[in-house]
């Protein structure tokens, strides 16, 4: 079982999206190429996997915690369509993307 959290697209970028709760903003910065391990997928620009999160309808993404800065590229799972299953389980959807970085900061309460 996989803990997540549950954040808000606060912002999509050329090549990054921003996440927010009640205390936490994350950056996310795509690198460029497909999550998907399956090598006859075309590559998919980081712009492409950015813009992915643009979407007209609010959207949650789950990220396994603890969620961690990052400065070097690799592929994270970025968790989508969340749903109660008939037991009352938050049940997500991972999709993998390349990321180059991730910044976390808390978010300033005045």
């Amino acid at each position: 079982m996989v803990t997540l959290n549950l954040y808000r697209v606060e912002e999509v970028g050329g090549d990054y999206i921003v996440l927010a709760d009640d205390a936490t903003n994350v950056r996310i910065t795509f690198a460029g190429g497909s999550g998907s391990i399956i090598d006859t997928d075309p590559p998919i620009s980081k712009e492409e996997n950015a813009q992915f999160f643009k979407r007209s309808v609010p959207l949650l993404v789950g990220l396994e915690t603890p969620i961690a800065p990052l400065n070097e590229p690799r592929t994270i799972n970025l968790f989508l369509d969340h749903f109660v299953d008939l037991f009352g389980w938050l049940r997500s959807i991972p999709f993998s993307f390349p990321v180059s970085r991730i910044e976390v900061s808390s978010t300033s309460v005045l």
